[in-house]
Formats: structure tokens, sequence, C-alpha cells
């Protein structure tokens, strides 16, 4: 199996994004604040990275700005600058999380506990106890990940894949660091505890899913994954031929929980196959959800203006022959009902962070994809049909149906892979 990295292609594509006007590259931070005892999310603490200060305000934030949607503090720090992010309130004691920063989105989950005033604490590793409620059994179990990973490839028409062990033990590792340090990141940080070279790997080539007070089996993080459009498209590639898949939960102390999985979607691509046009759902195929949360990163919902979630599910359609540009025309139909929807391809998709619109233009250029997002959810048990139309006259079409019974999504936040 060849594993060569599409860097030309990669680089061509990227040499001719716009340039953004900003005086740094920046990187986003999502903390959300919670009282350690109740879980409750503390909306009025602080947070702030005292070391903005002499930094171009355009690119570092030194105060979390609230962002109800996604229930965090939301911060800009600059590419590669160290941070340290002081998060208080008062009556509670004050924690500091320092690293570097490297991801286009690094969430931490931050838990305050009732302190005398001025107290600080460095918090690297959540102490492991039980909070009186017995823990879920350990459920790991990447044979069934993979097995409905492939189901989920089946409803759009492409090969089934293998998991490979060692890519399997390489996400576990990484899962673990996740949950231990309570932060959803593709890098591992060194300074943290539990890192390891080939986590590291694993993260930076991974889908990624991280949950807090929820646990979820692994099929069911697979399903959170599968209902990220740009995460769906990772996974469907008609090129990937080999997974490894790891997952971790852990009951901590502040009362809360954590749990993670990653998806190596990238190291076992084969660069000598030429997919076959595919869509997904697959024509008169099922499409097994109704809608999209608005949790994963890249959003598309950032190129759909005034879309909100919940939204439709996303339909994806690769590897067709027609460039994306050029389309004239679409239609989304329920019987005779047009519906409303947004159409994302590789030169249209918009995001203001510029590293999360890198990664999700490069997601839909490499494999000449388009994104069709219904403004509102899908109706169960219905059929659709969805027609797109190109300037030369090609048109591409296909029918699904909604599942009766749809499955239910977990919330929890999907990130797409550094090799996007």
């Amino acid at each position: 199996m060849k594993r060569v990295l599409p860097v030309v292609l990669l680089v061509a594509f990227l040499l001719v994004l716009p340039v953004q006007a900003q005086s740094l590259p920046w990187v986003e931070m999502w903390v959300t604040v919670r009282d350690g005892v109740t879980g409750v999310v503390l909306e009025d603490a602080q947070v702030e990275n005292p070391l903005c200060e002499g930094l171009p305000a355009d690119a570092c934030t030194r105060y979390g700005v609230w962002n109800a949607g996604r229930q965090a503090f939301i911060l800009k720090i600059p590419r590669l600058e160290p941070y340290e992010v002081v998060v208080s309130k008062d009556g509670y004691g004050t924690q500091v999380r320092s690293g570097t920063a490297v991801d286009a989105v690094t969430t931490w989950d931050v838990r305050l506990f009732p302190a005398q005033a001025g107290a600080t604490f460095r918090v690297y590793l959540p102490l492991v106890m039980s909070s009186g409620t017995p823990p879920p059994p350990a459920v790991y179990d990447p044979t069934a990940a993979v097995g409905r990973l492939n189901w989920w490839r089946s409803l759009a028409g492409v090969p089934a894949v293998s998991g490979n062990l060692e890519l399997h033990s390489a996400c576990r590792a990484h899962a673990r660091w996740m949950v231990n340090n309570g932060v959803a990141a593709h890098t591992e940080d060194p300074a943290l505890p539990g890192y390891t070279i080939e986590g590291d790997a694993c993260g930076q080539a991974a889908n990624l899913a991280f949950g807090v007070d929820v646990f979820p089996d692994d099929e069911q993080a697979v399903d959170a994954m599968m209902a990220s459009p740009f995460h769906a498209l990772n996974a469907l590639d008609g090129r990937l031929v080999e997974v490894g898949f790891g997952s971790a939960r852990l009951e901590t102390v502040w009362s809360g929980s954590y749990s993670a999985a990653a998806l190596d979607v990238f190291h076992g691509q084969d660069w000598s196959l030429v997919p076959a046009p595919t869509t997904f759902p697959k024509d008169n195929g099922t499409l097994p959800v109704l809608s999209y949360n608005g949790l994963a990163q890249p959003d598309p919902l950032t190129a759909c203006p005034g879309y909100t979630a919940p939204t439709g599910a996303a339909l994806l359609a690769m590897y067709l022959p027609y460039p994306p540009g050029t389309i004239v025309s679409t239609t989304l139909q329920q019987g005779s009902t047009l519906l409303e929807h947004c159409v994302i391809h590789g030169w249209s998709y918009r995001n203001p962070n510029h590293d999360l619109e890198l990664q999700g233009r490069s997601a839909l250029a490499e494999r000449g994809a388009l994104m069709i997002i219904p403004r509102l959810p899908l109706q169960a048990g219905k059929i659709y049909t969805m027609t797109v139309t190109w300037a030369g006259g090609q048109e591409v079409r296909w029918t699904f149906t909604t599942a009766t019974a749809p499955l239910g999504i977990l919330p929890m936040q999907v990130l797409l892979p550094h090799g996007d």
C-alpha cells in the first residue's frame, strides 16, 4: 500500500487562496469553566491570557469573549506563541493553563472550586476518583468502531476498510492523553502528562471527538464523527483502505467526566487508487441522521449566511468529473416541495479562523467535493432528491430516503485532522 502525502496538490491549492489581512496568524482557544462541585457552567468567570500584552490586538485576545452557543470563552492566540490562560471567579480558586498555540482550535474544560481568595492552581493532570456513581464499564472496542465506520461507508457505496493494530494503539494513546488532560487537541504538548510520539502522530492524522459528561460507546463516537460534514468527507474517501481507532474515558474528582475518540483517516490512504464519483447517501440509499448540531470544526455553517444549528444533515458529493466553480443550479426537493439549502465547495468555503478555512477548503478541493446543507432539519421516513447542474449541461441527481428511526447523535466536539 502506498502512503505518499499529496504535498504537490495541497501546496498548489494553498498558493491560490486569498491572503487575509492580519498582523499574525492566529488560532482559537475555547475555555469552558464549570463549578467543580456542581458541574454548572460559570458564564461570569474571567478568562485572561496576560501574555497578549505587547502583541497585536487583532491576533491576540487578552480577555476571553463569552460565546453562548459554544458555552465557552473564546480567545485568539498567535500560532506558535506561548500562552498562559488564567481562569478565575470571585469566591473560587484560580487555575492557570499554559502551553504553546498550535491547533486551529484547542478546547479546555476547567473546573473551579471554592477556595480562599488568591489561591492559584496549575493543573496538568486530573485526579482520578469516583464521584459516588460507579464509572461506566470499559468499552474500548476498535473492531466495533471499524464495523460501524464500514456501515456508514456502505451508505455511500464505497469499499470497506480494515483496522490496523499499530494505528489502533497510537490512537488509543492520543485518546488517553486528551481525557487525562481535559483537552481536545490534535497536537500533544510534550509538557503535559501522557505525551507519546505515536499518540501525537495519530492526533495530527485523525478525526477527533471529545465529550464532557457523556460516555459514548465506540460506535456512538464514530456516529458523532460521521454526522459532522467535513469529517465524513475524510472517512468516506474511496482512497482510505486502513484506519486506526482509539478511545478513552475518565471520571474525575471534579465531578465531571471526559470521553475522547480518535480515528486515523490519513495514514491508511492508498494514493494510487482513483476513487469513483461518490454521493452520500448513495442513489436510492438511506440517510441515517436528520440534522447537523453545529459542534464540528471546521463548521460548514460559517459559509452559509443566516444558517444556525440545527440545520439539515449534510449531503456530500465527491470525485465528480466537473469543476465545482461551473455549477449553474442546484435543487433539493421533498416531493414537489423545493427546500432551501447552502452549497459549499473548495473555492467558496469561508471561516473567520484562517487555519480552519484552509483545512475546510483543502478537504473539499482535493476531492472535488460538494457539501449541501439544508437550512432546516429533514423529516424522518421521507424521500428526497438532490440535483446539481453544470454550465456544460451535465447533471448529477440522486434520490434518498431518510431513516424512519434516525440515529441520536451525542453532543461531542469534533475536530478535523491536520492532514486536510
